[in-house]
């Protein structure tokens, strides 16, 4: 038994020293954006949502959680807490757009409701132009984050 729990420990160890503090997809901190920044990203939604996702997953060493494959760019890698699963693209898409506008919605000023209530019809109604223009826009953003 104490050979078992030697093993966890050293796996333990190396992941650690592999994967340092970075968090797992889906559970990003935060608390690291200033809310007067996610308050002015809310003037342009649409572009507020790629530079919200740019600043949460590449501006903070503990949200790099996510990358693009250098051989095949409809293929992200996502980290599980234990390893980086190969994940399409377009699978994860309608998630991270959804998720990181909600940031944006919960803290957007009544100046920018309307903005933001359009926006969320377009999401909510999964709108083609919408995510094929964010689908494109994100592709430029994890490469130039590798």
């Amino acid at each position: 038994m104490a050979l078992y729990h030697n093993i966890l420990a050293k796996i333990d160890e190396y992941n650690l020293r592999t994967y340092g503090n970075i968090r797992v997809y889906g559970q990003e901190n935060m608390d690291c954006i200033p809310l007067d920044k996610i308050i002015e990203l809310s003037e342009y939604p649409i572009i507020g949502i790629l530079k919200l996702i740019k600043m949460i997953h590449y501006d903070y060493e503990e949200n790099k959680n996510i990358y693009i494959d250098p051989y095949d760019d409809d293929l992200v890698h996502i980290f599980l807490g234990d390893r980086w699963q190969p994940t399409p693209l377009s699978k994860i898409l309608y998630k991270l757009v959804s998720q990181t506008f909600k940031q944006l919605e919960n803290n957007s000023l009544d100046i920018n409701q309307e903005k933001i209530a359009i926006l969320k019809c377009r999401i909510d109604d999964r709108d083609e132009k919408l995510l094929k223009f964010m689908d494109e826009q994100l592709r430029e953003i994890l490469k130039k984050n590798e």
